[in-house]
């Protein structure tokens, strides 16, 4: 690859992205776009994730600005699930108990399944293990720490079931 010399302490090396700039602007913007998308499959916004075990996702995921803590199991999350905004998915846990003296938390067993076409709400708590099975909906602000059974919106905290999905309320 070639350097190139733009002061005497700078240079910028030649990559592909470099090599856009030669395109107009629009057209430089507008491939940039396409090839991250490409990159990141399917997956929308930003998300943090942080620990040891594996998170999959199926195709179509919205993750905006949503944490992953893998630290005390993996998380599988199915397909068309959809994340309002900071919400949290935690399989690690400290006890209560060892406030005075610092414990590392369980290394695993902590697992967390999320099924197909599960919307989860701004701000939602997710804390393992804990499965949330298709066509769920988690309101707003709701802490997850049971199961939850398909087609059924749970709330609160903790989340419990508040009717089913699809039933009218009155």
């Amino acid at each position: 690859m070639q350097n190139k010399q733009l002061s005497s302490n700078i240079r910028i090396r030649k990559t592909p992205m470099n090599k856009l700039k030669n395109l107009p602007l629009r057209a430089a913007r507008k491939l940039r776009r396409i090839i991250v998308r490409w990159l990141i499959h399917d997956i929308h916004s930003t998300h943090y994730c942080y620990g040891q075990h594996p998170i999959t996702w199926g195709e179509g995921c919205g993750l905006a600005n949503t944490i992953f803590n893998t630290r005390s199991g993996s998380i599988q999350l199915g397909k068309n699930v959809i994340f309002g905004h900071n919400c949290m998915v935690i399989t690690g846990v400290h006890s209560p108990d060892t406030v005075d003296q610092f414990r590392p938390t369980e290394s695993a067993g902590r697992d967390i399944t999320i099924g197909d076409n599960v919307f989860i709400g701004s701000g939602a708590i997710i804390l393992g293990p804990v499965i949330i099975e298709k066509n769920a909906v988690v309101a707003a602000g709701s802490i997850v720490v049971h199961p939850v059974a398909a087609n059924t919106l749970v709330a609160g905290n903790p989340a419990r079931p508040i009717r089913t999905v699809g039933q009218r309320m009155s």
